[in-house]
């Protein structure tokens, strides 16, 4: 059967889209930008630089080894996430978490992180699977220990851990510095006598076992009761 002048202009069309051979890697390296926010951003989270702490440009480019236009880029794109806050003729500094505002961010926390959980844990394999039970049992352990560094590390670990088994590229490029913001400003405002640390323990042991089912729907529910949604 002869084509039809439309099907002959659909292959044509098909025909000049340049399609990658499969041998070569799509993946890009980072610019100098992304480099320094990816720096930056570490250091925020993990206590390096603190709430408040003033960020002097020069030190940041001796430091990060990046020219001084990368550096207020990565430094507009903290901004946007809501880990650096500037004010004109004024200072650029760590942002200082509002504790009026904690239940906004673990809010948040649930709604996104069960959402992942939902979609990861029923394709989990072992050595996943085994990942998340572990930092979830270290997020119990801290609980009871009651440090609320502790419990803030472990926790973060824990959203990381469920971040890095997801599939889905898109959810965990549209989630993982939303998380990682509300994180941040969630754990620097609470203080474990606000929390009824039985209950969020507990909680731990149900998320661990939906885990261990992969039961997605049970785990979405158990991160929903941790974050009180």
């Amino acid at each position: 059967m002869s084509e039809s002048p439309h099907d002959q202009q659909r292959r044509a069309e098909r025909s000049r889209v340049p399609v990658p051979p499969a041998s070569k890697s799509t993946v890009r390296p980072l610019s100098s930008r992304e480099r320094a926010a990816a720096a930056l951003r570490t250091a925020i989270l993990d206590g390096t630089l603190r709430p408040g702490e003033r960020l002097n440009d020069q030190e940041l480019v001796e430091w990060l080894e990046v020219s001084r236009v990368p550096l207020r880029a990565a430094i507009h794109d903290l901004v946007d996430e809501g880990l650096v806050e500037t004010r004109a003729q004024s200072h650029t500094r760590v942002a200082t978490p509002d504790p009026s505002r904690l239940v906004e961010y673990t809010q948040t926390i649930g709604a996104l992180l069960g959402g992942v959980a939902r979609i990861t844990v029923p394709g989990l394999d072992e050595a996943r699977s085994d990942s998340i039970v572990e930092h979830a049992l270290d997020v119990r352990s801290a609980l009871e220990g009651g440090d609320t560094a502790t419990i803030a590390q472990s926790h973060l670990l824990l959203i990381h851990a469920f971040l890095d088994a997801c599939s889905n590229p898109v959810l965990t490029g549209a989630t993982r510095t939303v998380l990682e913001a509300a994180h941040f400003h969630a754990s620097r405002s609470f203080q474990p006598s606000d929390l009824d640390l039985d209950d969020l323990a507990q909680t731990m042991d149900e998320l661990v076992e939906a885990v261990r089912t992969l039961d997605g729907v049970r785990a979405e529910l158990a991160l929903e009761h941790f974050y009180d949604l």
